[in-house]
C-alpha cells in the first residue's frame, strides 16, 4: 500500500490516506483426467479481507453450482495477502481450461486468468514387451 498526504492550507488541516495497491498472482495446475483439483489465486497488497471474489469461466460464466466450489480465503493482515481458491470437480476435468479470478474492491475489478492444464495417462500394448518393461503414454500439454 502507498500513502498521501493531503493538507489544506484554507483551514490548516492535514491528513494522510492509505492507498490499497492490489497485486493477483495466478497458481495454475496440470491434473489428471477426470480427478479433482484446486487452483487458486493470491491476491497481495490488500489492507481488509476480501469479501467479493467470484470465479468465472473463460466464456465469463459464473463456475458455480454442484461442480465448483469457492473459497474465498483468510486474509494474513501481517503479509497483506489473501488466497481464493476454486475446487474444480473430478467430472468437469476433461480438457485444458482457464478460469478467471475476479476481485471487486469498491468500484475496481480485477481478472487473473488461471490455468487448468488436463493429462491423461495411458499404457501402450504390452505384448511386445517382457512383463518388466511396460510403456507409458502421457498426452497432454507440457510445461
Amino acid at each position: 500500500s502507498d500513502s498521501i498526504e493531503c493538507y489544506d492550507n484554507t483551514i490548516g488541516i492535514s491528513a494522510v490516506m492509505t492507498l490499497e495497491v492490489i497485486e493477483t498472482t495466478a497458481v495454475d495446475r496440470e491434473v489428471l483426467k477426470g480427478k479433482e483439483t484446486a487452483i487458486s489465486c493470491v491476491v497481495k497488497g490488500l489492507l481488509a479481507k476480501l469479501d467479493n471474489v467470484a470465479w468465472v469461466k473463460a466464456n465469463n460464466d459464473p463456475a458455480t453450482g454442484d461442480n465448483f466450489v469457492t473459497v474465498d480465503g483468510e486474509y494474513k493482515s501481517d503479509t497483506k495477502t489473501q488466497t481464493t481458491t476454486l475446487t474444480v470437480k473430478n467430472g468437469v476435468n476433461t480438457a485444458d481450461a482457464d478460469y478467471k479470478c475476479k476481485i471487486t474492491r469498491s468500484s475496481q475489478t480485477r481478472e487473473t486468468t488461471v490455468k487448468l492444464n488436463v493429462y491423461e495417462i495411458s499404457t501402450l500394448e504390452t505384448s511386445y514387451y517382457s512383463p518388466t518393461n511396460i510403456e507409458v503414454s502421457v498426452e497432454g500439454r507440457y510445461e
